[in-house]
């Protein structure tokens, strides 16, 4: 396995990948899968080969939600529409006419867009409002005047646009920031309007998307280039919307929102795991010990993409840490007469070599915590911390007199659930289980399964260890 570039078992879905985006067709591709599949290293690969081959006429944005899931909603929303704007790169040879007349056009293209400056200009105490607009329609509040009331306000008031201090930014940004205030004081205002009390439960980021890509999407079509905005970590925002909103997360969304998406555009691509015999060799060919051993390591790994590179990365390291040399060095300096069975001082190379990574890939997998996995299991403790703990499952622990485990213990025979498409998933351990990321809920199949075989294998062992304690104490 490859240090670098495209996963071998990923190669035809790169290619797939790359065939839906030389078409002219705006279409949205949704790589789906768990975690640990390589996802993230076949975007970057795509997206550095563009770079580099630039085949399809592009500019593209990239953004990882997996950096900033752990927020509320709000917060994420943010942190999302930064992360956007500072990936904006404006066309060489343009000036700030042609900028202002871009943005200008997209303000127009939006029928409310007047309304919704003013909404942003009043929430500021901004006391020229109305000098803004002019006599006609076609006079309505455009980019010059709004590129003034930004450097009149940034010096005296930079979280007006999500600053903590007056930026040195181009004017491409301050536009885009500029559109984002905007949108995210229009949905502000529809929800206290519409008398919700929780702003977190109901904002959805609507008007600054559509601000934001509009804009975006024109800067780009400038040079007559398409713009491929690519969105990884997808399914870590499960969790936030889950805490925030609880199971209802799409039905609870606004009508109109529906409008911004054709789902009718949208692709998914499954991510795969490394099948298992290809899984096999790749593990037979690395390590140098008895199958068994090697049939171990794959029933914690299965085909998890992550799991087997962290364990050939580590144990590569390992084995140029303990070499035949470093060997060599260590029993000159011994006192005692080495014995063969210890290791075959006396023998030639070739057969010292031969039993070194044997021995090499023995101790490897007996220290596979130390070595290797630690950090995955502890990953996986802190899930199971914040599922045991979350209030839902406290609430159920009395509720239930402490049998929540049955639903798990259900889960570890099924291994994968199909839920139908016109469900809601109102089982509250579940969902605790996938807002712990734990369980993974498929998007574009609506099966629920495991984040991969070695969570499934661990809360396994954990369910165990429970039972067997509960029957000692009976």
């Amino acid at each position: 396995m490859s240090r670098y570039g495209v996963p071998a078992h990923l190669s035809s879905l790169k290619q797939a990948v790359f065939n839906h985006l030389k078409t002219e067709v705006h279409t949205q591709l949704w790589l789906t899968g768990p975690k640990g599949r390589g996802k993230s290293r076949l975007i970057n690969a795509i997206l550095s080969e563009f770079e580099v081959k630039d085949e399809i006429n592009h500019f593209s944005s990239y953004v990882d939600f997996g950096n900033i899931f752990n927020q509320n909603c709000q917060t994420l929303i943010t942190r999302f529409a930064d992360a956007l704007i500072s990936s904006v790169k404006y066309p060489k040879g343009y000036d700030d006419e042609t900028l202002k007349k871009l943005f200008d056009d997209v303000l127009n293209e939006i029928s409310s867009s007047n309304f919704h400056v003013k909404i942003f200009l009043k929430s500021i105490d901004y006391d020229k409002v109305d000098d803004l607009d002019g006599e006609k329609p076609s006079e309505r509040i455009n980019f010059s005047k709004l590129l003034k009331v930004y450097e009149e306000v940034i010096k005296i008031n930079p979280g007006a646009f999500g600053f903590s201090n007056s930026p040195n930014i181009p004017t491409c940004w301050k536009c885009l920031y500029i559109l984002n205030a905007v949108g995210t004081l229009a949905e502000i205002k529809e929800i206290e309007e519409s008398n919700n009390i929780n702003l977190s439960t109901s904002v959805t980021g609507k008007w600054v998307t559509v601000y934001l890509l509009k804009a975006i999407r024109a800067i780009y079509e400038l040079d007559q280039k398409k713009w491929v905005l690519s969105l990884d970590g997808i399914e870590s925002l499960m969790s936030t919307l889950l805490k925030d909103r609880g199971s209802d997360i799409y039905h609870r969304l606004p009508e109109n929102f529906a409008n911004i998406f054709d789902s009718n555009q949208f692709v998914y691509l499954e991510v795969p795991e490394i099948p298992v015999d290809i899984a096999m060799a790749i593990l037979t060919k690395e390590f140098s010990c008895d199958i068994t051993n090697n049939r171990a390591l794959l029933k914690l790994s299965g085909g998890n993409y992550h799991l087997l590179n962290k364990c050939i990365e580590n144990y590569r390291d390992f084995k140029s840490n303990v070499s035949l040399d470093t060997i060599k060095k260590i029993l000159s300096g011994s006192k005692n007469e080495v014995d063969d069975e210890f290791f075959p001082v006396n023998k030639p190379k070739e057969l010292q070599e031969n039993y070194l990574s044997t021995e090499h890939g023995k101790f490897f997998i007996k220290n596979l915590y130390n070595a290797c996995l630690s950090e995955d299991i502890i990953k996986f403790e802190n899930s199971m911390n914040n599922f045991l703990s979350s209030l839902t499952m406290e609430e159920l622990k009395i509720k239930l007199n402490n049998r929540v485990f049955e639903t798990i213990r259900y889960l570890l025979k099924k291994r994968k659930l199909q839920i139908r498409k016109s469900c809601i998933i109102e089982n509250k351990i579940i969902l605790a289980l996938i807002s712990s990321n734990i369980l993974h809920y498929q998007m574009s199949s609506n099966v629920v399964e495991f984040q991969n075989l070695m969570v499934e294998r661990l809360l396994d062992s954990y369910m165990n260890s429970e039972f067997g304690l509960l029957t000692s104490l009976i």
